[in-house]
């Protein structure tokens, strides 16, 4: 069931992919006029490059790394222009069908209609390329969101932590050794106890790490109690053992359906994610069941990359639950519809006595861009009173 819902996924997301490249080639086609050898080259350009992306995810297995490698850098990028792009033609179409319907005909525009149409596809692309220079820029201007928690101490002493979080670094392709030495360097600037990884630390393929020695600059990372992660769904989209002891030979502790007891004063407990059953089959322990093995007098952080059926954590009694995975929607029109998909695409809020952080993640997937939504490495200024 879950192979054939992911089947179904995917062939809607390809039907209106193809739909929105038709849209753009049809107003582009009409626009310059293009006939015979023109048109059959814009045509063949404009399927190639939308076919990278696709033909990178689907055959990533089977090509060698750099191909691979090279189809997904294009394919990702082409994205974000054909996301732009749409909506330009969209705005203008739309702009042309009530200026219709109110019968609006400037002069200005109508007595020369040919050099009109020219300054608009011009003013679109200009647009187009502004936001995606600024996306880009964003992205890579990481801020820190500091919160504080207070959890109930339950027994022993007050205590104070500093816990930094990352999550959704996607590492690979386009999220390189640059990009992650950043990372580093911003987690280390704010002195922490502990780090945390909520999942998604590699985007595709750990080969792409290993050729550029990439874990290694993990072991820059500096924490007087170290640093513990989860796997994201993107680690099953590779042989998930491999990955994790790649990463833990880079001092990275994984914690899958595993808890850790941090100074006697509070529970770290990392679940698999819910991903496993989709690409390997497997079942995750359930929350009830780990959390049986843990003493009660001691509060609990549960890792959980995906923040899906969020009143398990609640129904449970977890004091705080660590997610990403939504990225805040990355870049517009993204963020809007990932709203309507979660309970709550990132931030803190609460459930009851249980309270929730998801991280909107600081890496990208995809375009590295960021419309609407901000990288951030999180800083909990954890209090147990």
């Amino acid at each position: 069931m879950p192979k054939l819902r992911f089947i179904i996924f995917i062939s809607v997301v390809l039907v209106i992919y193809s739909g929105i490249i038709f849209y753009i080639f049809k107003r582009a086609a009409g626009l310059f006029d293009l006939k015979g050898r023109p048109r059959a080259l814009f045509t063949a350009a404009l399927i190639a490059f939308s076919m990278t992306f696709f033909m990178a995810r689907f055959l990533q297995s089977y090509l060698p790394l750099a191909v691979f490698e090279a189809l997904l850098l294009i394919g990702s990028y082409w994205l974000g222009v054909i996301v732009y792009l749409f909506l330009a033609v969209a705005s203008i179409d739309t702009g042309r069908f009530f200026m219709k319907a109110l019968n609006i005909r400037p002069a200005w525009i109508y007595d020369r209609l040919g050099m009109a149409r020219k300054i608009l596809a011009a003013a679109a692309l200009s647009a187009v390329t502004a936001v995606l220079v600024y996306g880009y820029s964003h992205a890579r201007d990481v801020k820190v969101t500091s919160i504080e928690i207070t959890l109930p101490k339950k027994s022993g002493t007050a205590r104070d932590f500093r816990v930094a979080v990352m999550s959704d670094i996607h590492l690979g392709e386009i999220i390189n050794n640059v990009d992650l030495k950043k990372f580093v360097s911003t987690v280390n600037s704010l002195n922490p106890d502990l780090i945390l990884l909520a999942g998604d630390i590699i985007d595709n393929r750990i080969e792409s790490l290993k050729v550029r020695n990439t874990g290694e600059i993990f072991l820059g990372l500096k924490s007087r109690l170290g640093t513990y992660a989860v796997a994201g769904n993107h680690e099953y989209f590779q042989d998930i053992n491999d990955a994790v002891q790649y990463l833990e030979g880079c001092g990275i502790r994984f914690l899958l359906d595993r808890h850790h007891l941090v100074e006697n004063s509070f529970y770290l407990l990392g679940r698999k994610d819910r991903g496993i059953e989709r690409f390997k089959r497997e079942k995750r322990k359930s929350l009830h069941d780990l959390k049986g093995a843990l003493e009660k007098n001691l509060p609990v952080i549960l890792m959980d990359h995906q923040p899906y059926d969020l009143h398990e954590a609640q129904n449970n009694s977890m004091e705080l639950q660590i997610s990403g995975h939504t990225h805040g929607g990355q870049f517009f029109p993204g963020n809007i519809v990932v709203g309507f998909m979660y309970e709550k695409k990132s931030g803190y809020f609460t459930r009851g006595s249980t309270q929730y952080y998801i991280s909107s993640g600081i890496g990208t997937w995809g375009p590295a861009i960021r419309v609407g939504s901000d990288p951030e490495v999180v800083l909990i200024n954890l209090r147990l009173r």
